[in-house]
């Protein structure tokens, strides 16, 4: 089983990324493939709105997103995490998410060919998790490209870069979802 994960976190071995990176090692400790794309780290343009996608089975843009493309493709669990900016997805997650149209036909039908699960991996500073409306809806559109929605893990109250080391309960949740994979 191949498990990849795509942080869309600007601050490097911050809270969505320390969870993810617990979620990859309990799908490695079961022996599976893994794979972590950080998207700050990586050339990636913004989608252009010109359709290519339709018309050609792929994007038209030649970045690094051919490497998360591929990895997509092949991909039998996705991890995809953000802390909250602003009640969203930072943009560097944003950016990606729209560039997931080019696994949509234009009739709306699923262009991936495997149906991966989906896990969003979010921390935010708010304590409160009713903020997190918008990626309750996000996890369910995302089967439009052909990902099956699984879960959603949350972290509220996380102001330092390492708070979700100090919690266990969501370091333990973090770990059973990639045993689970």
């Amino acid at each position: 089983m191949k498990v990849i994960a795509i942080s869309g976190s600007p601050r490097k071995n911050g809270n969505s990324e320390r969870m993810m990176n617990k979620i990859l090692q309990g799908a490695k400790d079961k022996g599976h493939d893994t794979q972590f794309f950080r998207v700050e780290d990586m050339n990636i343009h913004g989608c252009r709105g010109c359709n290519a996608c339709f018309q050609l089975g792929h994007c038209a843009h030649t970045d690094d997103m051919q490497k998360i493309y591929s990895a997509l493709q092949e991909a039998d669990h996705v991890i995809l995490g953000t802390p909250v900016y602003m009640e969203q997805m930072t943009s560097q997650l944003k950016t990606i998410t729209d560039r997931f149209l080019a696994f949509m036909n234009m009739d709306f039908t699923p262009r991936l060919t495997k149906h991966p699960k989906l896990t969003l991996v979010v921390s935010q500073g708010q304590a409160d998790d009713t903020y997190l409306e918008y990626f309750r809806k996000t996890i369910k559109t995302y089967s439009i490209f052909g990902f099956e929605p699984a879960e959603i893990l949350v972290s509220g109250g996380n102001r330092m870069p390492d708070d979700v080391e100090g919690k266990k309960e969501i370091m333990d949740k973090a770990y059973a979802i990639g045993s689970r994979c």
